[in-house]
């Protein structure tokens, strides 16, 4: 990415159905799914749930567990009703289900793509009686439909259909499995017609792990397999998407915590799909008999400011494809078919935890990269505070040549600062530059009731690349002399080093990972 400095169906996912704020009683659902007995084998979904199920346990939700073989379709539909029929008005419900995804071709005229989504459970088979081991959307619309007195959540950490935006082969595997369309032998009747008012009738939030069109990829989270939807859900209602700490998880926390997450975990390559009805409150911490707020019932103490730990002592990163030769600084080699941050291709790319693209790093450049890797690991281990940056374009993959416009919110000083880490190791200065030369000289302080609005263009080099937003209390001297010049050539350890002397100013870190792509 470049400045120019010479001038300048029911989609599965989170659906909270609209009800009182308060909830009297918490009743949970938590299905995982790893071992499949006739299609191929996930690695996360139970970890998933028993996170979920320890979240929910922790914040006085009475909760239901199934997994692997105990999450049969007749098990979990009478277990749902079961639940909806205790509820009363104000209770809440929770359902979360993480596992296989596929779709078929619709029964009936109310899908715009012409096919249902489903959840496949440990008995599914695509031909026989285990063709029946599956649940429809419309049948999840229904279940939902059975408590409208109540507050329903329903979280599905699975795969919408065949495709994906860029073509990637994760070693952990997908949670999407393919089928022709149509399932010989189906033991189904056709699935109920959707509730009057449709399949998001009543909903006030929504959040899908990835578009219809795309698949969710097993990630290495604090060294499980796991789904980003799932970790970032439990995360958010410990506490983390509290933003304001006021005991309460709103629809807004909720989503820019959410995206957030799974967009930095992903490196953007996961997009949650999030839309908002009237609903403000979804989470109201009291509302949980005997609950304790949410967070950590036994939280671990706060890990050392990053900034007190030199640049040669960050944590490295796990490198595999590196063959017999030596180790990077930085980097720790492990064997061939092992799951790692990066590993290096026959073709000489350097592709992420789930196949995708990081980098192609030129002879030479490997130590660059790496150090950029580790550098963006630190950077998310720092305070975000109030402060995020995006793109107003919204998510997406982004193509050489395409305008983008840097917004950064949540601003409370007038000191601001932004850089790129580029895939072959260089650090760009965005802003503020102070280059008479190039027709460009930023003002050092900028009201915090500007968004910014940076005009950018997308070019070379293409891959994994990391928006970077830096608020501090205070003029950072040591960060603004980097950062001024933008044909100064700038590496991760001397922005550390940056950072480090102008600690002082407590800088506040915010992170937007992206993909580019050339013409």
């Amino acid at each position: 990415m470049r400045r120019a400095v010479s001038s300048l169906g029911l989609t599965f996912g989170l659906l909270v159905a609209a009800a009182p704020v308060m909830a009297e009683r918490t009743l949970a659902l938590v299905i995982g799914i790893d071992a499949y007995q006739s299609i191929p084998t996930l690695a996360g979904a139970v970890n998933d749930a028993r996170d979920i199920a320890d979240m929910l346990t922790g914040i006085g939700a009475e909760t239901t567990l199934l997994l692997d073989a105990d999450a049969t379709r007749d098990a979990i539909m009478d277990t749902w009703a079961d639940l909806a029929a205790q509820l009363l008005p104000g209770d809440r419900l929770i359902v979360t289900f993480a596992g296989h995804g596929s779709n078929e071709v619709a029964t009936d005229e109310t899908e715009d793509d012409g096919r249902d989504e489903n959840w496949l459970l440990a008995g599914f088979s695509p031909f026989g009686p285990g063709s029946g081991e599956r649940i429809r959307d419309n049948e999840i619309a229904a279940l939902v439909a059975l408590s409208p007195q109540a507050q329903v959540i329903l979280l599905s950490d699975s795969c919408h259909s065949g495709t994906v935006s860029r073509e990637i082969d994760p070693p952990l595997g997908f949670r999407f499995f393919r089928t022709d369309g149509t399932l010989a032998d189906d033991p189904l009747p056709p699935p109920p017609p959707p509730p009057v008012g449709g399949d998001m009738a009543g909903l006030a939030l929504f959040l899908g792990a990835v578009p219809d069109a795309e698949k969710v990829p097993e990630f290495l989270i604090d060294g499980q397999p796991r789904g980003a939807l799932s970790h970032a859900f439990a995360a958010g209602l410990r506490g983390a998407a509290d933003d304001d700490g006021n005991g309460q998880v709103t629809a807004a926390e909720l989503e820019l915590f959410v995206r957030a997450e799974v967009r930095a975990i992903s490196r953007g390559l996961q997009r949650p799909q999030i839309s908002a009805g009237a609903a403000e409150v979804i989470f109201a911490l009291s509302a949980f008999d005997d609950g304790p707020a949410i967070m950590v019932s036994d939280p671990a103490p706060l890990p050392v400011d990053p900034l007190h730990t030199g640049f040669a002592d960050l944590p490295p990163v796990s490198l595999a494809g590196l063959g017999n030769g030596p180790a990077p600084q930085g980097a720790v080699v492990v064997p061939p078919g092992q799951a790692a941050d990066l590993a290096l291709t026959a073709d000489g790319n350097l592709t992420t935890m789930v196949g995708d693209l990081f980098a192609t790093p030129l002879p030479g450049q490997l130590q660059p990269v790496l150090d950029n890797a580790r550098l963006i690991a630190a950077l998310m281990a720092m305070d975000p505070g109030t402060l995020s940056v995006r793109f107003a374009e919204g998510d997406g993959n982004y193509r050489d040549g395409d305008r983008i416009t840097v917004q950064v919110a949540g601003r409370t000083t007038d000191h601001i600062a932004l850089f790129n880490l580029a895939p072959d190791g260089t650090v760009m200065a965005l802003y503020p530059l102070n280059a008479p030369g190039l027709g460009v000289t930023d003002p050092v302080r900028l009201s915090p009731d500007s968004t910014l609005d940076l005009a950018m263009q997308v070019g070379a080099p293409y891959g994994s690349d990391v928006l970077v937003a830096i608020q501090t209390n205070g003029l950072p001297p040591a960060l603004h002399a980097l950062l001024s010049d933008p044909m100064t050539p700038l590496g991760a350890a001397d922005l550390w080093a940056a950072l480090q002397a102008d600690a002082a100013t407590a800088p506040q870190v915010a992170l937007f990972p992206f993909h580019s792509r050339g013409p």
